[in-house]
């Protein structure tokens, strides 16, 4: 896939679910590789918040709806247990809604990791993603991690990493 560029004088434009809740489509500067990285973070993190979507049969196998900001989000993992079938599926919904509502990561890039963080704490998940940034002029490393809370489904930001 090719990276997304702009000409010049023109900026990144921030992903579609803060447009939406901004009603705003200002762009940043293309210099500005930490408003891009916070921004990416953000929208990373509406994902993992929007968690009440519906299902992809609830939306009779649409999938304009399901890939539309309808559709954004993972399922619930509120009172999850923590085993293989639940990282699985956690890995899996992620990898697919960053591939498509985050396109400033290239998706050849991305990886997604969802582990255990303490065998004697089993209620919670961490989870590290990392992929190159997919805007011109940019060609930096991106990795944030999140610690996922199964006994209350929420996400807590833990870090994001340096640019290489």
């Amino acid at each position: 896939m090719s990276a997304v560029s702009f000409k010049t004088g023109d900026g990144f434009v921030p992903g579609v679910w803060s447009r939406l809740i901004s009603g705003s489509t200002a762009t940043r500067a293309l210099n500005d590789l930490d408003a891009l990285t916070k921004e990416i973070t953000a929208n990373i993190e509406s994902i993992l918040n929007s968690r009440s979507r519906p299902s992809f049969k609830e939306l009779d196998g649409d999938p304009a709806l399901h890939f539309s900001v309808i559709g954004m989000g993972i399922d619930d993992f509120c009172g999850c247990h923590h085993n293989d079938s639940t990282i699985a599926k956690i890995r899996s919904e992620m990898t697919e809604q960053i591939k498509h509502f985050e396109p400033r990561l290239d998706p050849e890039s991305l990886v997604v990791k969802v582990n255990g963080e303490d065998e004697n704490r089993r209620g919670s998940l961490i989870m590290e993603i990392s992929g190159r940034i997919n805007v011109k002029p940019f060609d930096e490393e991106y990795m944030c991690c999140y610690q996922l809370d199964l006994e209350t489904g929420i996400p807590m930001f833990r870090k994001t990493g340096e640019h290489t």
